[in-house]
């Protein structure tokens, strides 16, 4: 009986108010909606809408717990709440799936709601930035001044085509992570907390043989688990691999592999890839491995496959990622990643001219290659001069064309490996402000963003 009543107060008071702003000449016209079974995210986004709205109005409209007010003002929905779904009961919410949001326009009432967890602020940061609201740097926020706050002029569905967005440039790597939900990027490295709709995670991230199976712990005691190199097995986090033709070395593997998933469940992702620097095991068993198979990628994927068969009995919907970096850039010749394992390529290249021109064509002949038997595909991109950071790197030209390359050949998500040491150089606020936008939506237009 109850929610009865509370739906059709919804559909009577929604045509009832003749508000078309949420904020006219200097008073409110409106009020923010927000259910009792509201998300932390979606609690945030509520109050992320007041602030900002009498930051650039001096008013403060009110939140409200249920849908009932005045029938002269015009209601704001917050979230995928229990109200907001009465009002739009045949919506269907998995098509926001990921990160996708949604600005609606019933009469005088507005929706901004989302997938959860991130949607619905993304969806508050979608309409602010319509008024004129700019993130432009941690300590640069950009607000206008009206005394009127208008509705949106039109609806909006969007879902980015790039679930998993991140830049490792220094103010947004591990600091700022509120700034980085405003940017609406999501990776590991942005540590956003749940109330701004947290961030996608994945268990040791990269380069985690060693973190596995360090050598400190085991190599005394099974040197044959480590890469031979010039008749000699080493043991080292910088110049050595692990032997993936060991099967007890990959029992191992394993078990410590479900043993971390066993402890952070939630992740969704684990990386069981090659560590930095170190070259293929050269031993007599690995050698004809890779001759029967075809190359090092066909071995690193052979080996992989294994754990993520081993992974998806326990957690079946759990990924497990691996590189094609230096060594396994190659694409494989005979052996193709499971449905439940994710490829992160490492671009390589001119990176003054975008990746698709033909300066790039051994690049793209990679990528397209992996894109074609790999159901997760994810770019680990450089965007940063390494040789010299303190270095001008006029690279701002390609990273829309290069983004747009790596959506067209499926990726579904886009790590941009920028400079993590330096806080200034190379124009990184400016670099940072383009990159998280042309993540969130390629289309836009470089030079825009840019002035």
């Amino acid at each position: 009986m109850l929610k009865s009543l509370i739906i059709g107060a919804l559909l009577m008071s929604s045509t009832a108010s003749s508000a078309s702003n949420l904020v006219s000449t200097g008073k409110p016209s409106s009020v923010i909606v927000l259910g009792a079974d509201a998300s932390p995210a979606e609690k945030t986004a509520a109050a992320e809408l007041q602030s900002f709205i009498k930051q650039i109005s001096k008013v403060e409209i009110p939140i409200a717990p249920t849908a009932e007010s005045s029938a002269t003002r015009g209601r704001i929905f917050i979230g995928q709440t229990s109200i907001t779904k009465a009002l739009i009961p045949d919506f269907n919410w998995d098509s926001l799936k990921h990160d996708g949001i949604l600005i609606k326009r019933i009469n005088s009432d507005l929706i901004l709601a989302g997938d959860r967890p991130r949607g619905t602020l993304y969806a508050v940061y979608e309409y602010l930035e319509s008024l004129g609201v700019k993130f432009i740097a941690p300590d640069e926020t950009i607000i206008p001044k009206h005394s009127t706050v208008p509705l949106p002029k039109a609806d909006k569905l969007y879902v980015p085509k790039l679930r998993y967005r991140e830049i490792t440039y220094t103010t947004v790597k591990w600091q700022n992570p509120i700034y980085c939900a405003r940017l609406k990027l999501s990776g590991y490295y942005h540590r956003i907390p749940e109330e701004y709709g947290g961030n996608r995670s994945i268990i040791g991230y990269v380069h985690t043989f060693e973190q596995f199976l360090p050598h400190e712990k085991y190599f005394k005691i099974h040197p044959e688990w480590y890469s031979e190199r010039d008749g000699k097995r080493v043991g080292s986090d910088i110049v050595s691999q692990l032997c993936l033709t060991n099967p007890e070395m990959k029992q191992e593997l394993i078990k410590v592999v479900l043993d971390e998933i066993k402890h952070e469940p939630s992740a969704g992702m684990i990386s069981v890839s090659q560590n930095d620097g170190g070259k293929p095991c050269d031993c007599a068993s690995c050698r004809a491995e890779v001759a029967r198979l075809g190359n090092q990628s066909d071995l690193l994927l052979q080996f992989v496959n294994d754990v993520a068969a081993a992974v998806e009995i326990q957690y079946p919907s759990f990924l497990v990622e691996t590189l094609a970096y230096e060594y396994t850039r190659t694409p494989p010749k005979s052996v193709k990643p499971a449905h439940n394992v994710l490829i992160r390529l490492c671009t390589t290249g001119d990176c003054s001219k975008p990746l698709n021109s033909p300066a790039n064509k051994a690049f793209m002949d990679d990528l397209a290659a992996w894109s074609a038997i790999s159901d997760n595909l994810f770019v680990w991109d450089y965007v940063a001069g390494f040789a010299n950071l303190h270095l001008p790197f006029p690279n701002i030209h390609v990273l829309a064309p290069n983004i747009n390359t790596f959506i067209e050949y499926k990726s579904v998500g886009v790590h941009e490996n920028g400079d993590f040491f330096n806080t200034s150089a190379s124009m990184q606020p400016l670099k940072i402000y383009i990159m998280a936008k042309l993540l969130w939506d390629p289309s836009q237009n470089t030079d825009k963003l840019t002035r």
